[in-house]
């Protein structure tokens, strides 16, 4: 049997060189591995809701808000949400809400969430209108908690009448929202979706929103007309405008084509409004 050498020479064999990152060699050390950050989720969550017509600074009002996973993958985002100045006693879901954020519960894909925000709704300065946003955010820039797909459906704006302001003559129009589904009987088809937004008030509704998603089946959005001289953005999945005024009596037809992808019911989510003029939500289906 062949003698074993001795351990110093098994050492000095064995031994692997390193270098630190100051240069210097290291003899048989093995720096720590950092594991990679997990990737966060890739998902579509929107936001949509309601708000009171009208209130009197002070009295408790309540935001109804609709909160969907539209996309492939699960995912607990945050609802940041921004009341009208000088609100008080805000709660959401009837917990209290401090600092304007709540980081809500992971919700899967194709799910849908209804929660409420309430405040005693402030004067916010005494304008004529008590405006509400929120939000649905991934956290921080550097760490968002999932990595969304589509911003257009993210913020939501309501707006509520103040009861106390001076009347505002520009502020009496009142927005209906309607539309219809057509076409793509077999996948690969062509489907349509009709929208009108309708100004059935007594006075001129300005900078309208239109903001919505096509659902899956619906497949991706190839064009959209009659948007030409509004602003804002269209995706393959949606659409964030704003629409120019509405006389009382007229509206506007804005149609959504897209090619059918999946079986399934088709159409979309949407909702349009304008400030002092409502904001109603249509559930397309057809």
């Amino acid at each position: 049997m062949r003698r074993l050498a001795s351990a110093a020479a098994v050492t000095a064999l064995g031994a692997v060189t390193l270098l630190a990152p100051t240069g210097t060699a290291h003899a048989g050390v093995i720096p720590p591995i950092t594991p990679a950050a997990p990737t966060p989720p890739t998902t579509d969550i929107g936001v949509l809701g309601f708000a009171p017509d009208r209130a009197v600074p002070g009295e408790k009002v309540t935001y109804r808000l609709t909160v969907t996973n539209r996309g492939p993958q699960a995912a607990a985002p945050y609802l940041d949400v921004s009341l009208p100045l000088g609100s008080t006693e805000a709660t959401y879901d009837g917990r209290p809400l401090t600092g304007g954020s709540v980081r809500m519960e992971a919700l899967e894909p194709g799910e849908t969430k209804r929660v409420s925000v309430q405040a005693r709704i402030g004067a916010n300065g005494g304008g004529t209108l008590l405006g509400a946003n929120f939000e649905i955010s991934q956290g921080a820039y550097d760490n968002p908690v999932y990595q969304d797909t589509l911003y257009a459906n993210n913020i939501l704006k309501l707006r509520t009448v103040n009861e106390t302001a001076a009347p505002d003559p520009g502020y009496h129009g009142s927005i209906q929202l309607t539309g219809r589904v057509t076409g793509g009987s077999e996948p690969g088809d062509r489907v349509r979706q009709r929208l009108v937004i309708h100004n059935t008030g007594e006075a001129k509704a300005r900078d309208i929103a239109l903001v919505g998603v096509v659902n899956a089946p619906s497949g991706e959005i190839t064009e959209v007309t009659g948007l030409d001289d509004g602003r804002g953005v269209v995706t393959k999945k949606g659409l964030n405008y704003t629409l120019p005024s509405l006389d009382p009596g007229t509206y506007r037809v804005v149609t959504i084509v897209s090619q059918r992808a999946t079986v399934g019911d088709l159409g979309g989510s949407y909702f349009a409004g304008a400030d002092g003029a409502g904001y109603p939500e249509l559930e397309l289906r057809g």
